[in-house]
């Protein structure tokens, strides 16, 4: 059984979504801060990490977003929540 177009364009929506998460939070490490130095800090993360990491965590967010590969970025994602960084 097929699923509907409003089924399909929600999922869509809200992968899209997921993703977004992600690349804010990818790009806020980019860019940096007092607050963002300091949760890195906190989490015991070298700062010459954060630059890599954000960089990874976007790459997760691309491969999450393009349909063949969605199912390992929803797995990436998740590490990157699990590893907390």
């Amino acid at each position: 059984m097929a699923a509907s177009g409003k089924v399909v364009w929600g999922g869509r929506a809200t992968s899209v979504l997921v993703s977004l998460i992600f690349v804010i939070r990818a790009l806020m490490k980019l860019v940096g801060g007092a607050e963002v130095k300091e949760g890195v800090k906190h989490l015991g993360v070298a700062e010459s990490m954060r630059t890599p990491l954000s960089i990874l965590e976007l790459a997760c967010g691309v491969v999450y977003l393009i349909p063949p590969t969605a199912v390992l970025g929803a797995i990436l994602l998740t590490g990157s929540i699990g590893g907390g960084a």
